[in-house]
């Protein structure tokens, strides 16, 4: 039998935990909020743009035109951003972490973020006097992390969906007392509705994205993105209603993700009302702009804090190391990834050439990026579909 003592100890133990649990999670809401800052900056900076024409370093490779200057600025501000997330990568390697101390890294983790602001600041301001070369290849390297990124994205938010799922419906099933029921009632009627606005969500982009005057090969591009995202929509409640590991539930949360990411991409691609009944040729930040820039910032942010909550902690080096070296580097492709969706996943058209000022995240690459994701997350529905009959016994629990 435990003492009072022990017990004592315990409880101790306990708080001691959850103070750090709360402590982790408030440094990495802070490097969240300034990749969030950041973000603004850079939607900031894209409309005024043209006060950049007066430095060298970006004027030169692009003569006064203001989307070449948004882009660029962009780029700058991401990498700035980077280098940031990378140094702290790096000294939250095990050998840094060996070297320093633990002690000396939690304190450098806890404290400091005003100075950690100002460098950042710093970073900035000397990214914007680095040749327009180099920032030209950093384009490619950003746009490789993001792809890296994107995977990410689509994990985190199946595990959303996974978590949302396990929170609402008991491994046993429901039972017959109130707070069960109570679930219950909230789960049939989240997946009735969510299942409803899809279907709604579907019908409607077969009138906006279909309308009469639209030809070929536009119209048949729009016609397949929607259906191929309506019929997986329907397999996934069809297969997760009669497989053993499925859920209506997640596969209601997957649907309406797909049918979203299918909208934006559509709205993304568009450049006509031919084809597009919501089309708007005021190419300055428009509803669409803003819906995706909300959607981008919540993404970017939440999966780069997500991808490092597991397995914290303060009591070990090489957990220390693990956690925040891996959760550094996660914030790093968020950084890059960042720079993808303010300028459109557009890498090639650089230069004096641009034509035209183009609003963020409207452009083909955005639309095909942005399909891919689609396309990602139901992949990987699949492999957590059937992953639990190919090996019942790795996910018995």
């Amino acid at each position: 039998m435990a003492t009072e003592s022990d017990k004592l100890v315990q409880i101790t133990d306990n708080d001691k935990a959850e103070d750090e649990e709360l402590d982790m999670k408030a440094i990495k809401m802070r490097f969240g909020g300034l990749m969030l800052f950041c973000f603004i900056v850079g939607v900031v900076f894209r409309e005024v743009a043209v006060i950049f024409k007066f430095l060298k370093s970006m004027n030169h490779e692009c003569d006064g035109n203001k989307s070449c200057l948004a882009d660029q600025a962009c780029l700058r501000i991401s990498f700035a951003l980077c280098v940031f997330y990378t140094v702290h990568a790096v000294l939250s390697s095990k050998f840094s972490i060996t070297c320093f101390g633990e002690a000396q890294f939690i304190r450098f983790m806890r404290s400091g973020l005003c100075f950690k602001f100002i460098a950042l600041v710093i970073l900035i301001v000397v990214s914007f006097v680095l040749p327009a070369d180099f920032i030209n290849g950093y384009a490619y390297y950003a746009f490789a992390l993001s792809i890296i990124f994107l995977l990410m994205q689509c994990v985190i938010f199946l595990n959303f969906a996974h978590t949302w799922n396990e929170s609402w419906i008991p491994k046993d099933g429901w039972t017959d007392d109130d707070e069960d029921l109570r679930l219950k009632r909230a789960a049939v009627c989240c997946t009735g509705f969510l299942f409803a606005l899809c279907i709604t969500g579907v019908g409607l982009m077969y009138h906006f994205f279909n309308p009469s005057g639209c030809a070929d090969p536009e119209k048949s591009v729009h016609l397949f993105f929607i259906t191929f995202t309506l019929l997986f929509g329907i397999m996934f409640f069809a297969a997760s209603a009669f497989l053993s590991g499925g859920s209506i539930l997640v596969a209601s949360i997957a649907f309406g993700y797909c049918t979203a990411m299918t909208f934006s991409a559509i709205m993304s691609g568009s450049n006509s009302d031919d084809c597009n009944i919501l089309y708007s040729d005021n190419r300055t930040i428009n509803f669409n702009t803003i819906l995706s820039l909300l959607i981008a910032a919540v993404t970017v942010v939440y999966t780069s804090v997500q991808t490092g909550t597991e397995g914290d902690s303060f009591s070990e080096s090489k957990s220390v190391s693990f956690s925040y070296s891996f959760f550094f580097s996660c914030l790093m492709c968020g950084a890059c990834y960042m720079a993808m969706v303010l300028n459109s996943w557009d890498i090639t058209d650089t230069g004096k050439h641009y034509n035209s000022d183009v609003a963020v995240g409207m452009s083909k690459a955005a639309m095909w990026m942005k399909m891919a994701t689609v396309w990602i997350t139901m992949v990987l529905f699949i492999i957590a579909l059937i992953m639990p009959i190919c090996a019942p016994d790795r996910f018995a629990n």
